[in-house]
């Protein structure tokens, strides 16, 4: 997924004015930031919510059907999975992690899923397993849904 998104931003950045070629911060808050890539006030693309309050830990959403994360203090672990209220989502291993990195990746029709279930859960849990030492972490969701509104005021398209 991060190798695709970043092979298609390297071949649509040319068309854009320089000085709207870097990504551009969105929406900032305590846990759940919003960043894309614009060329004018809400006119954005490339739109992703990002929470890393946890210490060496990325939880991605790219809407509509984008979730991802990357965990690098454990590069041994071997899978990962997201618990949002009752449901669980097995995330799979990711072909376009950063050495050093483990990435995991939602399927599309789970992350389509897991975006509408992190609108109205309060919180969500992801666990690790294969490596002993990764810990699990809790995430809030209370700021997720003035994330993913600012996405999609500057991302119509998401």
């Amino acid at each position: 997924m991060r190798y695709r998104l970043i092979l298609l931003a390297w071949l649509l950045l040319p068309m854009l004015p320089a000085a709207a070629q870097e990504p551009m911060t969105i929406l900032e808050q305590k846990e759940w930031s919003v960043r894309g890539v614009c060329v004018g006030l809400d006119q954005c693309g490339f739109c992703a919510a990002t929470d890393v309050s946890q210490a060496g830990v990325a939880l991605r959403v790219e809407p509509p059907r984008d979730v991802s994360v990357s965990l690098s203090d454990h590069p041994g672990v071997s899978a990962a999975v997201l618990e949002i209220g009752v449901e669980s989502f097995a995330l799979t291993p990711s072909e376009s992690a950063e050495p050093g990195e483990s990435g995991f990746d939602a399927s599309h029709a789970d992350g389509a899923k897991i975006i509408q279930a992190l609108l109205h859960a309060p919180g969500l849990t992801l666990r690790f397993s294969g490596d002993p030492a990764a810990p699990s972490y809790r995430y809030s969701l209370e700021e997720f849904p003035k994330a993913y509104a600012a996405i999609l005021k500057a991302c119509p398209g998401s």
